[in-house]
């Protein structure tokens, strides 16, 4: 048996790797609806024919990102003034994308009313219930919207200034994927 082997780029393989998810996603899709038919009707396409498919092209994204994963651990960015690898970068975008969610979701000085129980009733119609008080309170933060605004530019520039190191990195380095 003869493997074929094809050379590409990792900005390449990065978008077959999407296109073979979104081809996979179809087949998934596709394989359901052919599962099943009505007795006495023939099926609307073969259900194994789908199912290799999906097989062959699950094999095939396999191997892609194991190259990927192969260039990825043994090819070096500079970042920051400093040598890390591409593995290193990917995982550290990842976590700098996670900590700029972090910081945009805090609610900060906000406030809110709510009915605070007061007293118990001990007379007429309502007696024995509780009487509420409808109360505002406001909450100070441990953090400016100034200063989040700040820390949210501060991780966007990183995220920006990484994000051009893998991109130049992505289409000058070639994987061979098998």
């Amino acid at each position: 048996m003869e493997t074929k082997t094809e050379t590409m780029t990792v900005s390449k393989a990065l978008r077959f790797v999407k296109s073979l998810k979104g081809q996979l996603s179809k087949l998934n899709s596709r394989a359901l609806e052919i599962l099943n038919w009505e007795k006495g009707k023939e099926p609307k396409a073969d259900f194994g024919d789908v199912v290799a498919e999906k097989d062959r092209l699950t094999r095939l994204l396999i191997q892609v990102k194991a190259a990927l994963c192969a260039a990825n651990s043994t090819s070096f960015i500079e970042f920051e003034g400093v040598k890390i690898l591409v593995q290193e970068a990917v995982y550290l975008m990842a976590e700098l994308k996670g900590e700029k969610s972090f910081y945009e979701a805090l609610q900060l000085h906000w406030s809110e009313t709510i009915d605070f129980p007061r007293t118990v009733v001990t007379e007429g119609e309502k007696k024995g219930e509780l009487a509420y008080k409808e109360v505002k309170r406001t909450f100070e933060s441990a953090m400016t919207e100034e200063v989040r605004r700040e820390k949210v530019e501060q991780i966007q520039k990183r995220m920006d200034e990484l994000n051009d190191a893998l991109e130049a990195h992505n289409h000058a380095t070639t994987i061979v994927s098998t």
